[in-house]
Order: C-alpha cells, then structure tokens, then sequence
C-alpha cells in the first residue's frame, strides 16, 4: 500500500468487484459515447461484470489490481502483467485495464494510478510499458500522452459491446 498525494493506491481484493464493476461500466459508458451506439453503452451490466471481477480477484493470476481509494470511496482501478501482444519486446508491461470513475475524472486518481503501476513494474523488471487507447477518445489519448506514453504506431480493431473500435498501442520507457 502507499499513500500519494490525495488518494491510497492498495492492492484491489474480492470484496472491491463490486465497485470495480460499476468504475469500469460508468466510466465506460462515459467515455464511449458517441463512439459505440447507445443502446450498447446502456445493455452493460454492472452485476455481471462484478462476478467476473469477483472470480478473477479470487484466482490467482500474473495480474497485478490496484485500486485508488479517498477515504472509503473508490475512485478508480488499473490492472497491469506481463505483455500479452506477441510481439513485445522483452521485459515490456502491459496495462490491461485503467477506468476512472467519471465523478473522479481530473482530480488526481488516474495520474496517482499511473505513478505506483510504472513504479510497481519498473520495481519487477519491466523496462517499457504499455497501453491500448481508443483511437477516437481524445481524452484518454491526451490522459496518456500527459503522464509520458507516446503512440507506436501499432494499431488494432477490437470489439466493444457488438462495435468495432480501432485502439492504438501507447508506450512509455520506463
């Protein structure tokens, strides 16, 4: 656990899916509008995607959760490991998950979030991180470029909620 300016960023446990779940829906739907018909922003399911977080948080996994609280309330989550994209240099990271509650958006949670998982994995060996940012969602883009993360040109199709969205890779040396 470590304390950064304004928000404790612990280790996320089974007791936290539930909250996890509704950052990751809210900040999803938050953040896809426009880019993902509505209909398919208002179908997620929070109560679905808490059992999968609950099942995922009890399992263990190479997957590291981390979790930005104030006082009791959760503000936002990140998940990092190991690359999975083939490609990947050696001893490169990979932030799989990054969601901000959007109440929270601009007050530091994302920014502190970022510091302790390029810390964690630097700490672990990791010598590069990255990232998969929706092409379209500028502000996740200039999120990333703020905090040292720089596009490397490789780009994906990945489907959210039934659409097709292109997602670019961001990297960071760390």
């Amino acid at each position: 656990m470590k304390t950064l300016d304004r928000f404790l960023i612990r280790h996320a446990s089974g007791r936290d899916a539930t909250r996890i779940a509704g950052i990751q829906i809210r900040s999803c739907q938050a953040a896809c509008k426009g880019l993902v018909p509505e209909t398919k922003l208002q179908e997620m399911d929070a109560s679905r995607r808490a059992v999968e977080w609950k099942d995922a948080l009890g399992t263990p996994c190479q997957q590291t959760v981390l979790v930005a609280m104030k006082g009791n309330r959760m503000a936002g989550f990140c998940t990092f490991s190991e690359s999975t994209d083939p490609e990947a240099a050696p001893a490169t990271a990979e932030i799989g998950s990054f969601f901000v509650d959007p109440l929270a958006w601009g007050r530091g949670a994302g920014r502190d979030l970022a510091e302790e998982v390029m810390g964690q994995a630097k700490r672990r060996g990791f010598s590069q991180i990255t990232q998969w940012v929706i092409g379209a969602n500028d502000r996740s883009r200039r999120f990333c470029e703020s905090i040292g993360f720089a596009p490397d040109g490789v780009v994906k199709t990945e489907d959210i909620s039934g659409c097709p969205v292109q997602e670019l890779r961001y990297a960071r040396r760390l």
